[in-house]
């Protein structure tokens, strides 16, 4: 098994010029926003105990496809919420054209990063032309009729059904019945991330080694373990390691409390400024890398987490989506959001370094609670976030 995660995104709504130009700069725009958003979310997120996974981009393409329907307040605090209020209009072109620059370099680079939207309507309840055009030529054709009251099991099975096949198989069942009974309409978002390692981990060094939870109990997990040049940087804080994906595009930050420190130290500081310094400070060196295989599978309703940064009339009867049919007073019910990654040795079969010195000055052993981040390294987007607690759950 290669360096795997699937996620899907599911929202849902109650009872109901030239590129090198303005295009690159939106882009940009876009990122930052997005990333804003992200450590929002995993502030919030990491009060909670145990292991995290998430995918900020996938929550914010499908709350872009919600915000082409938004209009009054609504409007305005998902703007401000998820950071669409410094692009407005354009915003939608600007995902449109992250998407497509993500999916071709991967694609070129022999990993597999895919993104799919649809939308169900209600039978019976017609769409704007305004809201199905730029839905179409932002984000595709994936237009559904449904009938959520009428027979919510055939709709379930369908919608489970496309979320599958555009994870891989990954995820599957996500949604029941009864989530979706007293829909008006439902929007989805699916991602599905495949990447090999450009310097895979030697099988036979994994071994059972010791990792210390939070609590100060030492449990035994399987420890992958390699001699290499990495991307590295340490500070009196936190120590970072760069692991590069095939083709360089894509790589996963790991933040490494230093001995003494905990992670809650850098979850509480951290902000872009410190993913920032801390990219611009890597150095390729020799590591010494202690890292654990792990899967996490983590499901999550974000609506009280959006409700409590500001987006509350969405959630309440003062929610404006009159864009999609006209109707305002139709909130959404449900942020639900389900990812899974699973880590291990595995990669690409491209050469990678075998003179190996006799010592090493930086040792980076995850054998210790961690976070980590993977991200796009030409526009620092951030696709997706975790935690590790406990690498057996």
């Amino acid at each position: 098994m290669k360096s795997t995660m699937a996620m899907v995104f599911v929202l849902l709504l109650a009872v109901v010029s030239a590129f090198a130009g303005s295009e690159e700069a939106n882009v940009k725009t876009l990122a930052e926003g997005n990333n804003a958003f992200a450590l929002a979310l995993y502030k919030q997120l990491s009060s909670e105990k145990g292991n995290l996974f998430f995918s900020p981009y996938s929550i914010s393409t499908a709350l872009a496809m919600c915000y082409a329907g938004a209009n009054g307040n609504t409007k305005i605090e998902m703007g401000k919420v998820a950071g669409f209020d410094k692009l407005d209009t354009e915003i939608h072109s600007a995902f449109s054209k992250l998407n497509s620059m993500l999916n071709l370099s991967v694609k070129k680079d022999k990993c597999t990063l895919s993104s799919a939207n649809a939308v169900w309507k209600q039978k019976g309840h017609p769409f704007l032309p305004e809201f199905i055009s730029t839905f179409k030529k932002y984000y595709g054709n994936g237009f559904f009729e449904a009938d959520f009251g009428g027979d919510p099991e055939n709709t379930a099975k369908t919608i489970n059904q496309w979320v599958e096949n555009n994870t891989a198989g990954k995820i599957k069942e996500f949604i029941s019945p009864d989530m979706i009974q007293n829909a008006y309409y439902l929007l989805a978002n699916a991602v599905y991330f495949k990447g090999t390692w450009e310097k895979p981990f030697k099988p036979e060094y994994t071994k059972e080694a010791p990792f210390n939870l939070s609590d100060g109990t030492e449990v035994n997990v399987q420890m992958m373990d390699e001699f290499n040049k990495y991307w590295y940087y340490s500070n009196d804080e936190f120590q970072v390691v760069a692991l590069l994906y095939q083709g360089k595009r894509l790589s996963m930050l790991i933040f490494l409390p230093k001995e003494k420190k905990n992670l809650s130290d850098i979850e509480k500081t951290l902000s872009a400024d410190l993913i920032r310094e801390a990219v611009k400070n890597l150095k390729y060196d020799w590591v010494k890398l202690w890292l654990p295989k792990f899967e996490i599978e983590f499901f999550n309703d974000f609506k009280e987490i959006l409700i409590s940064i500001g987006m509350e009339d969405a959630f309440s009867l003062n929610a404006d989506f009159s864009g999609f049919d006209g109707r305002k007073g139709i909130p959404l019910i449900a942020v639900l959001h389900k990812a899974v990654i699973g880590v291990d040795e595995k990669g690409t079969e491209a050469a990678a370094a075998t003179a190996v010195p006799g010592g090493w000055e930086n040792e980076f052993n995850a054998n210790r609670p961690f976070m980590f981040i993977i991200r796009d390294n030409m526009t620092s987007s951030i696709l997706f976030m975790g935690r590790i607690m406990d690498p057996r759950k």
